[in-house]
């Protein structure tokens, strides 16, 4: 029977794979074809073709390779011997194959316990050692006279008598020495908190341990059972109690004083909120700082002495100063365009650290006349801060023993950098006008800048006595 074209073809690739160098010619000469194939773009790099074009030779290189491994696989099974009988025979059951995984499985994951173990008492031992070790040295610290106790000093002692007769005899006139000492010293004083300080010295765990409180009385001369209590209470002194009912009262009266419109402002926001102990409360703003609401607490409630960090500490945990990011409003633009102002006086070391309250105070004759903070008055109408004295402190001088708010000389003709709140006012695309609040920085000069301070400060006066008097009426 003729051969077929593929079998003259296998024949033809086994004698040429059989000789070495017309094996090594054949692969250069495909070598170089392939060279020329990307050359001339008859073949392509996977990254140069299109993606169907890449999917498609993908395809063509799993099914060569799935070809390859089983032609490989039935020659190692054509080279293979045969099994013997009791091999072909057997037969492996899936439950056998699934015990064995699970064995395997539960194998791998007892070796990671056992690492995980050996890893734990390693460091335990570790531990172990150092611990060890700071005893040890803690032990060899200490001396022998001071790990051993009384009765053991004294059986050391007594064993060698003959050999130590001197340093027996200088314990027992140290001992005695002692005893006359504070028998001698007892008696000389007359305070009773003395008195109590030498029956605390005698009197204690060491002297009941070794039953010696009545050799302790006769060698002393005073009995310590009659001033055990007062000896206790002398070296750990009963803390002082409290009144709760006055500390609830204090409680009350902070918390109704914090919750006040003119002290704090609340939060709208629905996130807006403060959880302590377990309650959740909508959180309050402070309108100034807490130095200045303790003082504003002390000038209303006379009656209540209460220190900084008493208030500080009785203040509602949902009433909380103010931030950057609780800032979305301009609030209002009297109180925060003046406070911006008198921060830059601040900054320029032009002014002290006071609030606008004092500041409305100090120009006027009566903070609690109407008459006054209306700029009705004739003496106080066109009142202005006054500025330091050039020379220096002088008592006949009534500037100088001025303890009000003062303003240090400036230059009028330099720049000053301040923010303030203004009203912008916007025409839209259908001809409405629309005003929002902004913050702007201005830039103005010195001398403009303190008459506006001026000018805003005898404006906020009425504006400070609007607020007492609305509070007044409203509490009344």
């Amino acid at each position: 029977m003729p051969k077929s074209r593929k079998e003259i073809q296998r024949e033809y690739r086994r004698r040429r794979d059989a000789d070495f160098e017309r094996r090594l010619s054949y692969l250069q000469k495909e070598r170089t074809k392939y060279r020329q194939d990307l050359a001339s773009g008859k073949r392509k790099l996977v990254i140069d073709m299109h993606e169907r074009e890449a999917r498609k030779q993908r395809r063509e290189w799993k099914k060569r390779q799935r070809q390859s491994r089983k032609a490989q696989q039935d020659r190692v099974r054509t080279d293979t011997p045969p099994p013997t009988p009791s091999e072909a025979g057997g037969h492996q059951s899936r439950q056998k194959e699934r015990g064995r995984k699970h064995v395997r499985r539960e194998r791998a994951a007892a070796y990671r316990r056992i690492a995980e173990l050996e890893e734990e008492l390693a460091k335990a031992r570790r531990k172990a050692e150092r611990y060890k070790k700071r005893y040890q040295r803690t032990h060899q610290q200490r001396t022998p006279s001071q790990l051993d106790t009384p009765r053991t000093k004294t059986r050391k002692l007594l064993a060698n008598f003959h050999s130590h007769k001197r340093a027996v005899r200088k314990t027992l006139v140290f001992h005695y020495a002692l005893v006359n000492q504070i028998k001698s010293r007892y008696q000389d004083t007359r305070l009773e908190r003395h008195r109590r300080t030498f029956a605390g010295i005698v009197t204690g765990r060491i002297i009941r341990q070794y039953r010696l409180q009545r050799m302790s009385a006769e060698q002393f001369g005073f009995y310590s059972r009659k001033r055990s209590e007062t000896t206790r209470e002398m070296f750990d002194p009963p803390r002082k109690r409290r009144c709760f009912a006055k500390r609830c009262l204090l409680q009350e009266v902070t918390t109704e004083f914090f919750m006040r419109d003119d002290v704090s402002r609340a939060t709208a926001g629905k996130k807006e909120t403060v959880t302590g102990c377990k309650n959740k409360m909508q959180k309050r703003l402070l309108l100034d700082t807490l130095t200045n609401t303790h003082v504003k607490f002390c000038s209303e409630f006379l009656e209540h002495k209460i220190s900084y960090s008493l208030f500080c500490r009785l203040k509602p945990f949902w009433v909380v100063p103010p931030t950057v990011s609780d800032r979305e409003t301009c609030l209002c633009r009297v109180h925060d365009n003046l406070q911006f102002m008198v921060d830059k006086l601040v900054d320029l070391k032009l002014l002290q650290r006071v609030s606008i309250e004092h500041l409305c105070e100090a120009i006027a004759c009566n903070p609690d006349e109407k008459s006054c903070m209306y700029e009705m008055c004739n003496q106080c109408a066109d009142r202005e801060l006054e500025l330091y004295c050039d020379h220096e402190y002088d008592e006949t001088c009534s500037t100088c023993t001025n303890t009000l708010p003062k303003l240090r000389s400036f230059r009028g003709d330099d720049v000053v950098e301040c923010y303030c709140w203004k009203t912008k006012i916007e025409i839209l695309s259908d001809g409405k006008k629309s005003s929002t609040v902004v913050k702007e920085l201005e830039t103005t000069y010195m001398r403009t800048f303190v008459e506006k301070f001026h000018a805003l400060l005898s404006k906020a006066r009425r504006h400070v006595f609007n607020i007492r008097h609305q509070y007044k009426q409203l509490e009344t």
